[in-house]
C-alpha cells in the first residue's frame, strides 16, 4: 500500500495556501473543508471510494471568502457544521457553498461536540480574563443554542503574570464505557466514576484537566502535568490507550492491564522525531497520523497483555509536505493535502494487532521481548552453571573426607603389627 495522488482535486486558484484539512459526510457524499488565509475551500465528492479508485472529479468546489479572520477548527454536529475563526467568533455552514456567522459569539478558543453530535462544548474567554467552559444546544437558526450548563474555568493565579489571552487550550470529551471504567477510575483518580458517564477534558498550556461533576456542583481537576506545552489528546477505546501529543514532538501514553488484580497505570513516552507538521488521531483504530515534512507516518501504540508494556508498531510512507491531513471513518482512508496544493490519499489497516495478541499462541519478536528473553536465558545459564560448580564441590569435600578416614585407619590397624628379627648360627 502507498499514498495515491487524487490528481483530479484541484484547487483553481494557483495562490491559495492550506492551513487545515477537515470531512464531514458519508460515502455517498463527502465534504472536505480546506481552510485557508481568509478565505475556505469546499470540495464535494460523490461515491468517493470509485471517485479515488477512478481518479475521478470533485463534484463541485466552492470558494467562501471569510472577512477579518480565517477558520481554525470545524466540527460536524447531527444537524449543522460548526466553525471556529480565530477571531473568536463561530460560524455555520448552511451548504457547501455558504458560510454564516452566528451572531452573540464571541471569544471561543475552543470547541468540541458532545452527546453524539447534538450540543456543542465550546470555551469561551470574557471580560475580566475569566475563562468559561459551557455546553449549548446545536445552532438554531442564526444563531448558537441556549445554554444548558456553564463551569467557571477561573481559579487563583500563581505569582506569574498570564494573560488568558496567550494561553493555548483545546477541549474533548470521553463517553466511559464498560471496558474503559477501570482505566479512568485510576486515571482520574475518582472511584465512584459511573458507567456511561461523558467526561468533559480540556487542556490549558501544559496542564490536563477534567470536570468533576457532583449533581449541580461540580470542580475543576487537574489530571497531569507536562514539562511543555499540550498541543492534542485523545482516548482510544480499541486500546485503552490516552494519549497526549506534546510540543516537543512526543506523544505520552498512559493505558491498564485487563487483569482485575493489576492496578497499576503504565506509561511510556514515545518520540515521534524532529518534527510533526500536521496529525490526526484514530481513535478507532488506536492509531496517530502525522507527517514529519518528508514522510507519512501510521503509528500503532497498545498495551501488551504478555510483555506488560506499551508497544508501537509504525508505517511509513513516502510523502513530502504534508501540511494538513483528515480521516474518513467510512472509507478508512487518509486524506492528506501538501503545500503545493496535491491532494492524497493513504489507506488504513483495521487489523488489531493488540487483539490477536491476546487470542493467538503467537506474537510478534519486537525487540524487547528478545531482551527480556536474553535476560532469562543469562539467569537460567547462570543458575545452571552454579548447580554444576555445587555439586562439583560437594563431590571434593566428599573425597577428601574419604582419604582422611582412610588414612586414620591405617594408623589403627599398625597397632597390630609386630616384626621379629632373628639370626641362626
Amino acid at each position: 500500500m502507498s499514498a495515491k495522488l487524487v490528481a483530479n482535486w484541484r484547487f483553481p486558484s494557483g495562490s491559495f495556501y492550506p492551513c487545515s484539512l477537515y470531512s464531514v459526510g458519508n460515502e455517498d457524499k463527502t465534504v472536505l473543508i480546506v481552510p485557508g488565509d481568509r478565505e475556505v475551500y469546499t470540495l464535494v465528492v460523490k461515491n468517493l471510494t470509485d471517485n479515488v479508485r477512478s481518479c475521478g472529479s470533485p463534484h463541485n468546489v466552492a470558494n467562501i471568502k471569510l472577512v477579518g479572520a480565517s477558520l481554525v477548527q470545524v466540527v460536524a454536529l447531527v444537524d449543522h457544521t460548526v466553525g471556529l475563526k480565530d477571531s473568536g467568533e463561530l460560524v455555520v455552514f448552511p451548504s457547501s457553498r455558504e458560510c454564516r456567522t452566528l451572531e452573540g459569539t464571541f471569544g471561543v478558543r475552543a470547541i468540541c461536540a458532545m452527546e453524539g453530535g447534538t450540543k456543542l462544548a465550546l470555551m469561551r474567554l470574557l471580560e475580566e480574563d475569566r475563562l468559561q467552559l459551557e455546553v449549548v444546544e446545536d445552532v438554531s437558526g442564526p444563531r448558537i443554542g441556549s445554554s444548558t450548563r456553564t463551569f467557571d474555568l477561573s481559579w487563583e493565579k500563581s505569582g506569574f503574570p498570564i494573560s488568558r489571552k496567550q494561553q493555548s487550550c483545546t477541549i474533548g470529551t470521553v463517553l466511559v464505557r464498560a471496558e474503559s471504567l477501570k482505566f479512568f477510575q485510576r486515571f482520574l483518580n475518582c472511584q465512584n466514576l459511573a458507567e456511561g458517564t461523558e467526561l468533559i477534558l480540556f487542556t490549558l498550556d501544559n496542564g490536563l484537566y477534567w470536570i468533576k461533576l457532583d449533581g449541580e456542583s461540580y470542580e475543576v481537576v487537574a489530571v497531569k502535568l507536562f514539562p511543555v506545552n499540550i498541543r492534542d489528546f485523545n482516548y482510544a477505546p480499541c486500546t485503552s490507550c490516552f494519549s497526549t501529543l506534546l510540543d516537543n514532538n512526543v506523544l505520552n501514553v498512559c493505558s491498564i492491564s485487563v487483569e482485575p488484580e493489576n492496578l497499576l497505570i503504565q506509561e511510556s513516552n514515545i518520540c515521534l522525531g524532529h518534527c510533526v507538521e500536521a496529525h490526526e488521531f484514530v481513535s478507532e483504530l488506536g492509531l496517530l497520523v502525522y507527517s514529519n515534512g518528508s514522510q507519512l507516518v501510521q503509528l500503532k501504540y497498545y498495551f501488551s497483555e504478555l510483555s506488560k508494556t506499551i508497544e508501537k508498531e509504525s508505517k511509513e510512507f513516502s510523502l513530502v509536505g504534508v501540511v494538513a491531513l483528515t480521516y474518513l471513518d467510512h472509507v478508512k482512508l487518509i486524506i492528506s493535502i501538501t503545500e503545493n496544493r496535491l491532494i492524497y490519499s493513504t489507506p488504513i489497516s483495521s487489523t488489531n494487532e493488540r487483539a490477536n495478541l491476546q487470542k493467538n499462541d503467537y506474537f510478534e519478536l519486537t525487540d524487547e521481548v528478545l531482551s527480556q528473553a536474553k535476560q532469562m536465558t543469562c539467569l537460567l545459564t547462570n543458575e545452571a552453571e552454579l548447580n554444576r560448580k555445587t555439586v562439583q564441590q560437594v563431590y571434593e569435600e566428599k573425597t577428601k573426607i574419604e582419604i582422611l578416614s582412610s588414612v586414620s585407619d591405617q594408623s589403627y590397624l599398625n597397632n597390630f603389627v609386630n616384626a621379629h628379627l632373628l639370626f641362626h648360627h
